[in-house]
This record gives structure tokens, C-alpha cells and sequence, in this order.
């Protein structure tokens, strides 16, 4: 085994601060750190790590080789707001199989929107610029033009958001069939993402924020919501419970699966639901 070999070994088992610590202290590190796609294969942060910030990523994601060997993200209990989230998503979006997003109630925001609700509408906005640059056979932003001039996509997608947003994939074919809108991208984003799983510590009240997020990322994945669309009613969600030892959650038998795996639920020192990525709302194999 080579010195280089050697090292990327070496650097393979190093959590992430320790990774990039370490790339720091000469220029052959750096490069070899940054410009090395297995090292990147799972984004892994540490979870409950308050000190990943937006900065943080806006610092570390530029450095790192675009590649499709990214295929995990994992978001748990970090400091990101939804723009962190959409940098992630613009930087590693291509090739990602598995989303993880975990949203956390910060009671200090009891007058303003929670992350959820936040990256919810941020996406409902995307989705829409999305549909109707493709309408009109223009070229779709990406999530980091997005990003850097959302106002502008607000503005230009004001006109399609009376009656918006919708929660159940029904009602969101309807809207975008009512406005001439694709039910299907040609050149989705996240064209790779084939499971998403959704952590939270108040399920009950970010319901409908989950199941739009579902909805959202479904058609941003490349799914074609209209062939999924039902004309029955939806299953409510069974009552979540407390997870206490870690087990393995199948989808509710009501429910159209929506992930080609079970869900693990795991046990944190605070209280924490883990939300099937099972929905009526959503398509096969999401």
C-alpha cells in the first residue's frame, strides 16, 4: 500500500472535524482530503452538533470535489437553517440515494416559523420556479441559484400561489394541472434520492409540514406524481410513540410504502419520534 492509500486509510476512520483539522496542517493533506471521493461517500456530521452551522458548511462544501460518490446525507440535530440545507443540497444533490433530515421544536421561535415550516416553504417556492421554467422550455435553477435570489423566484411564482400549498399529492397534481404545470421534471435535481427519512421531536404538530416535504422531495427526485395520484381519501397516520431501545419500524399496512428499506428508530437522550417514510401522500419507493 502506498503513503497516499495509506493516509486516505487513515483518514477514512476520522469523524468529520477531525478530517478536516488534519487536511489543514499541510497542502498534500488538503489535497488529498478534498480531491479524494471515497473519503465524502456518507456526509455523515456528528449528531446533536450545535456547532455545524451554516458557515461551517459554507466553508467545508466548496472544498470538497463534486462527485457521485456521495450517496448518504444525514442532518441530525445540527445548527443548520434551510439555507445550509439547500447548500448541501446544491453541492451533493446529483448523486445522493438517502436524505436523513431531523427537525428539533426551538421553543425560542414561538413567534416565528420553525426550520420545518421554513424549509418547507422554500422548497414549495423551488418546486413551482421549477414547474413553470419547464413549462416554458427555459432552463431550471438550481438549488444554489435558488438560494441566492429566492426573493426573485417569490416574485415569480407569486401568481401560482393562491390555493398553495398543498399536502396530499392529489390536491398537488390538481394544482399544477389547473396552471399547466408538469407533473414530472425532466431534469429533476435530486435524480438519485430513492429514501427519505424524517426525525422529529413534535410529530404531531409538524404533520402536514412532513407529509408536504415528502410530496415536495418526491418531485424533485424525478417521480411522476400524477400516475401515483389516488382518488380515495388518506389514511390518517397512526399515533406515534416514544422511542426508548432501538428497533426496526415497518410501514403502516395502510400505507403505501415509500422507502425500499425499514426504518430505524433510534433512542436519544431527549425524547424523539422517528416518522415512517411510509405516506398515502407519496410514490413508491420514497
Amino acid at each position: 500500500m502506498c503513503r497516499s492509500e495509506t493516509l486516505l486509510e487513515v483518514l477514512s476512520y476520522l469523524p468529520l472535524r477531525s478530517r478536516v483539522n488534519l487536511s489543514s496542517t499541510c497542502k498534500q493533506l488538503h489535497s488529498l482530503t478534498f480531491n479524494s471521493p471515497t473519503l465524502w461517500r456518507n456526509i455523515l456530521f456528528p449528531n446533536d452538533d450545535h456547532t455545524i452551522t451554516d458557515e461551517v458548511v459554507a466553508n467545508l462544501v466548496p472544498k470538497i470535489i463534486r462527485c457521485d460518490a456521495v450517496k448518504v446525507l444525514t442532518l441530525d440535530g445540527v445548527s443548520l437553517t434551510e439555507l445550509g440545507i439547500l447548500e448541501l443540497l446544491d453541492h451533493f444533490g446529483h448523486s445522493i440515494e438517502h436524505l436523513e433530515l431531523s427537525f428539533h421544536h426551538n421553543s425560542s421561535l414561538a413567534m416565528e416559523e420553525q426550520l420545518i415550516e421554513r424549509l418547507s416553504r422554500h422548497l414549495e417556492i423551488f418546486v413551482l420556479a421549477l414547474g413553470l421554467q419547464q413549462k416554458f422550455d427555459n432552463i431550471p435553477p438550481t438549488f444554489g441559484e435558488y438560494r441566492d435570489n429566492d426573493t426573485g423566484y417569490f416574485r415569480q411564482t407569486y401568481h401560482l400561489l393562491d390555493g398553495y400549498p398543498k399536502i396530499d399529492v392529489n390536491d398537488f397534481v390538481r394544482h399544477f394541472e389547473t396552471h399547466g404545470l408538469p407533473t414530472q421534471l425532466d431534469d429533476p435535481p435530486l435524480p438519485q434520492l430513492i429514501s427519505v427519512r424524517i426525525l422529529s421531536n413534535e410529530p404531531e404538530a409538524y404533520t402536514n409540514n412532513i407529509k408536504k416535504l415528502r410530496v415536495l422531495l418526491a418531485y424533485l427526485a424525478g417521480q411522476d406524481l400524477a400516475k401515483v395520484a389516488t382518488i380515495r381519501p388518506p389514511v390518517p397516520p397512526p399515533v406515534p410513540t416514544p422511542v426508548s431501545t432501538p428497533t426496526w419500524t415497518a410501514p403502516h399496512p395502510h400505507y403505501l410504502e415509500t422507502t425500499l428499506r425499514p426504518v430505524e428508530a433510534r433512542s436519544e437522550n431527549t425524547r424523539k419520534y422517528v416518522i415512517d417514510a411510509a405516506s398515502p401522500c407519496m410514490p413508491p419507493h420514497f
